[in-house]
């Protein structure tokens, strides 16, 4: 048998570009998110045209990677424009979105989009290859020979495989069917995991869910809001003081955290499902691009895997590509020990909470008041304690075997997820089930049946 390749050694961006892509790139999407100001013009002009100018925010990436050279300034110039296109949403969104709710639901992607366009254009400098594949180009590469075997295809806009190609790479952010595809990506059957269901059947299983998510979450909605002091910013604490403690306020946080997670994996999943309905009824996609978005519960017996199976990795390549960079090309940390690791997670946790935090602050939480990046950073720190108290027990109990993990290591881990969880969240959920907020729906099921059978009454 053949000894086994080693793998390359990573070699960094040079200081000079790592610079420059920070100081283009993220140092003017910072300053814009703190203390941009938009001109009443300019504020006036994207309230009037929102539809056409989200639009060309979101296709200028897709224009970049598909028109210009990997190694084309040009590539750089296009991440501050991104930047200057979501900070004028940000602005401008309460001009023509009225309910708070619904103005915050696209700026999540616009942030995804900012970090995908930085990955895509300027840290991977990926391509299409005339082959049909995706290449990328690192900023390190310099051999114009190897630039010549991989040709890049410029047909863009004339050749629909480019333009599927460069729609995957600026929406799909799980990279389906891309170099980049996320790990652990959930099937659509633990028995079977190469099949795929036909379009009819798709059409069917997503529409029931659609309905069926909606129905729930509509139903919870209607039932009688909790009383605010019950889930006050001082419950809410990572420490709350001793006399905010006893049963009934650790019982509410279990019982919050629970429905909390509950009602957003319903919700994600509704709009996913919903998109992808439509995305393969129209047949401008086939169902093999939209796998499940949640993996099973039951796979969450610990909070590495309640994050990277159980939970939706839609933010894992977005965040995780700024963190590496940050991580192995700005701090130049050795790639693969246990610092960069660590440093690398803690940064993509954090990443995650800033545009948490955002996304609440747009959907009316003020900044000042908005706790959610608490959530995300104390993951981080989970994980950091569940790996050294693994390590531990396999010193003690020796190394891991390739068997199914026993069934009273599983009861453990739930009861350690469930513990963390119920811990962390309020410091986010708490904020939100006491914030009078617009209802995200334009509509109620239940409430529409009720005044029904009243009016019939």
């Amino acid at each position: 048998m053949a000894p086994k390749a080693a793998r390359a050694a990573y070699t960094p961006i040079p200081k000079r570009e790592a610079l420059a892509i920070v100081l283009a790139a993220y140092v003017p999407a910072l300053l814009l998110c703190l203390y941009g100001r938009l001109p009443e013009s300019v504020a006036s002009f994207y309230a009037a045209h929102p539809v056409e100018l989200v639009a060309g925010t979101f296709y200028l990436p897709m224009l970049g990677v598909m028109y210009l050279h990997p190694r084309s300034p040009l590539r750089l110039a296009i991440i501050p424009i991104v930047a200057l296109g979501y900070f004028a949403y940000r602005t401008a969104v309460p001009r023509f979105i009225a309910n708070r709710s619904r103005a915050s639901f696209p700026e999540g992607p616009f942030y995804l989009l900012f970090l995908t366009a930085v990955d895509a254009l300027v840290l991977r400098r990926i391509y299409l290859g005339q082959d049909g594949k995706e290449k990328s180009e690192r900023l390190v590469t310099r051999d114009s020979t190897k630039t010549k075997a991989n040709a890049q295809d410029t047909s863009g806009i004339l050749s629909w495989r480019a333009i599927g190609w460069a729609h995957r790479v600026v929406f799909s952010y799980r990279a389906i069917g891309l170099p980049k595809e996320v790990p652990n990506l959930p099937k659509w059957s633990n028995k079977d995991p190469s099949y795929v269901p036909s379009r009819t059947a798709f059409l069917v299983k997503r529409g029931l869910a659609v309905v069926g998510a909606f129905l729930v979450i509509d139903f919870l909605g209607q039932q009688p809001k909790p009383d605010p002091e019950d889930f006050s910013a001082e419950k809410a604490l990572l420490f709350p003081p001793a006399h905010a403690l006893n049963g009934a306020t650790i019982g509410a946080r279990v019982f919050s955290t629970v429905l909390w997670w509950t009602i957003l994996r319903l919700n994600i999943g509704l709009f996913y499902n919903l998109f992808s309905w439509f995305g393969v009824a129209t047949f401008l996609t086939k169902p093999a691009g939209w796998p499940p978005y949640f993996g099973s519960v039951f796979d969450s017996y610990n909070l590495r895997r309640f994050w990277s199976v159980f939970w939706h990795t839609g933010l894992r390549n977005p965040l995780s590509s700024t963190a590496n960079f940050f991580a192995y090309d700005v701090l130049r940390l050795p790639k693969g020990t246990l610092f960069g690791r660590y440093t690398s997670a803690y940064l993509t946790f954090a990443l995650s909470g800033l545009v948490h935090t955002l996304m609440d602050n747009t959907a009316g939480i003020p900044l000042a008041k908005n706790t959610a990046w608490k959530l995300f950073v104390t993951q981080a720190i989970g994980i950091t304690i569940e790996d050294f108290v693994e390590s531990a027990y396999h010193r003690i109990a020796g190394p891991s075997s390739s068997k199914p993990t026993a069934w009273w290591k599983k009861i453990i881990g739930f009861v350690w997820v469930l513990v963390w969880m119920s811990w962390t969240t309020p410091s986010w959920s708490y904020q939100n089930m006491t914030h009078d907020g617009e209802p995200l729906y334009p509509f109620s099921a239940f409430a529409s049946f009720q005044a029904l059978t009243a009016k019939a009454s």
